[in-house]
């Protein structure tokens, strides 16, 4: 009696319990799907800020693009511009002169160009240069203290190196900075006189880098090697 008693106790239990529990249930399966959906429109609504930002940084890209490109092209045609009221305004320079000259120098300007033109006609390159040799592995142009500088360094490196040092200076290259450091500040008449100056230890130098036998004229050039 007592198990039975205990049987039915337990079933009248869960007899009046399971409603309450399919209530709670019922009740929970909207808030679990009303969350669910929440969680899903979040989800959403952050990827479509994502998209929009992704949107926004390549249109300012393009935009940045477009304006660099037309800024570009905007300095070049205003210089293509410039460059072609330049020739006009030269050409306009131009013809305005010859407008105002008078028929003498016109006469004369027709004179000079003919002039030019046999000149140059006349005048052929193996005339120009008949003493200078051929043997002359290195040829320097200036006389000045970089051209001695490079004929000392190539003779440094091949001390049988040819080289010819052409210079039309009124005279012997010399060394430029004693002029200002030492002779400019010396008061030794003899030491000015002979183009020397004393350097910091004493010694004696002068401002020529080399000799006068050193150098030759042009016309011997071939005889010299």
């Amino acid at each position: 009696m007592q198990v039975y008693g205990i049987s039915r106790l337990t079933s009248n239990t869960m007899r009046r319990a399971f409603p309450i529990f399919r209530n709670l249930l019922q009740t929970e399966t909207p808030r679990t799907t009303s969350f669910c959906r929440f969680a899903s429109s979040g989800s959403d609504q952050q990827k479509q800020n994502d998209d929009k930002k992704t949107n926004m940084t390549n249109l300012f890209y393009i935009l940045g693009g477009l304006a660099g490109a037309g800024l570009i092209y905007s300095v070049i045609r205003n210089r293509k511009i410039s460059q072609e009221k330049q020739k006009a305004l030269s050409e306009y320079d131009n013809k305005r002169d010859d407008a105002n000259k008078t028929l003498a120098e016109k006469a004369q300007d027709l004179h000079d160009e003919k002039s030019l033109d046999e000149d140059s006609k006349s005048v052929k390159k193996e005339e120009l240069t008949p003493h200078i040799p051929n043997f002359a592995q290195y040829l320097i142009i200036g006389g000045g203290t970089t051209a001695v500088s490079a004929f000392k360094t190539i003779r440094a490196l091949d001390p049988t190196a040819k080289v010819l040092v052409v210079s039309a200076e009124n005279y012997m290259p010399y060394m430029r900075p004693p002029l200002s450091k030492d002779i400019w500040y010396t008061d030794d008449d003899d030491l000015i006189s002979k183009h020397s100056f004393k350097q910091w230890n004493g010694n004696e130098k002068s401002l020529y880098f080399f000799d006068n036998e050193f150098y030759s004229d042009v016309k011997t050039l071939n005889e010299q090697e």
